[in-house]
């Protein structure tokens, strides 16, 4: 950073060009300064310069999120600036992130300099969700942390807790926080060999009331041996990763209140396997491949076996429903057939194994 850049940036925080700086390189916070002007603090965030991609470009912006939360000062803000690159900082995911970070009440220094618009905050969780939305259908593999909302109209997000994976989800889950007062829970994903987020960011997350609950595999595989259900964090991600955000496969609702993650091979049946060994048949409960979203209605109709589905996707009702049954079925049941892009090899590999204890025989096509 040139002294011209530190000047500009006092400049613009102060009204004063005129500074002295001290350099601290023993503990590494990133490409964070701290700006001190009598009783007042700026915490400042740098971009990186090389812009490499999402792994480096804005990991250290939550750092000095942190530490402005953690500091005990009355006056505080917090501040980004861009360093001058020639990537592109203005990708879909780039501007994501920025609106998330000025949803957590961050000033852009020079945003007029370096963005062609201005970051606009995001005003609702709702907001947010729809634009992940947005990005996922264009690239996902730009998205580590999901946000949806549970039957208690409890906002839950999701997010992997190593890496760049880690700062995303601490943005997310503050950002959040500033704009709405319903409840919120982070779901902690392990990821290689960390179980939870950096102590510093766990703490602030807790001090803004957000409760937080560590996926652990320990304790899922536990609740999976005593139960012949499975309410799974890593299940939950799992299958936002794969498919989204919650849509009933079978009526396109999109109401999350009242969507749930369905199994295709039954918890109950995993667990008579024969074949699987115990770690096996968890694998087998918590995978993304294993499940489709559906309202609470269309799970429980195939839960109890009245709808069905062929492995190209058909959906099957059981020809012993009764006439007015099956009338109210087709007539709840706008899609006929699922998504072909659900029906990976995996997943039919799943279907097969449901369907062995059918006889498909006894249902037909909806659609007739």
């Amino acid at each position: 950073m040139s002294s011209d850049i530190l000047s500009e940036v006092c400049e613009k925080i102060t009204g004063g060009a005129d500074y002295t700086a001290d350099f601290v390189d023993s503990i590494n916070k990133g490409r964070l300064a701290i700006l001190e002007y009598g009783k007042k603090k700026a915490f400042i965030s740098f971009s990186d310069d090389q812009a490499g991609g999402r792994n480096s470009a804005l990991q250290s912006f939550p750092t000095a999120l942190v530490a402005c939360h953690k500091d005990p000062s009355s006056e505080k803000s917090l501040h980004y600036y861009f360093l001058p690159s020639e990537a592109n900082v203005e990708t879909d995911y780039f501007k994501f992130m920025y609106r998330l970070m000025k949803t957590a009440d961050t000033n852009f220094i020079n945003e007029e300099d370096r963005l062609q618009s201005s970051v606009v905050p995001f005003n609702s969780t709702e907001d947010m969700l729809s634009q992940k939305t947005e990005i996922r259908s264009r690239n996902s593999g730009n998205l580590s942390s999901y946000m949806t909302v549970s039957g208690s109209d409890e906002i839950q997000i999701f997010g992997k807790t190593y890496g760049a994976s880690k700062y995303e989800t601490t943005l997310l889950a503050l950002a959040a926080r500033r704009i709405t007062t319903a409840p919120i829970t982070l779901f902690e994903i392990q990821e290689k060999d960390l179980r939870k987020l950096p102590r510093n960011a766990r703490e602030v997350i807790l001090s803004v009331g957000i409760n937080i609950i560590t996926s652990n595999l320990s304790i899922e595989r536990e609740h999976f041996q005593e139960n012949n259900s499975l309410r799974s964090p890593r299940y939950g991600y799992n299958l936002l990763e794969k498919l989204g955000q919650k849509q009933c496969a079978f009526c396109n609702c999109e109401i999350p209140q009242i969507i749930h993650g369905a199994h295709i091979w039954n918890v109950a049946d995993i667990k008579k396997s024969k074949t699987l060994t115990s770690d096996e048949q968890l694998d087998a409960a918590i995978d993304g491949e294993n499940g489709i979203w559906l309202c609470q209605n269309h799970h429980g109709l195939l839960d109890a076996n009245f709808l069905a589905l062929t492995n190209e996707g058909e959906v099957l009702v059981k020809k012993s429903v009764s006439q007015l049954g099956h009338a109210y079925m087709k007539q709840t049941t706008t899609k006929t057939s699922i998504e072909r892009a659900i029906l990976s090899e995996e997943f039919n590999e799943y279907l097969s194994l449901r369907n062995s204890s059918l006889s498909l025989k006894h249902y037909q096509a909806l659609a007739s």
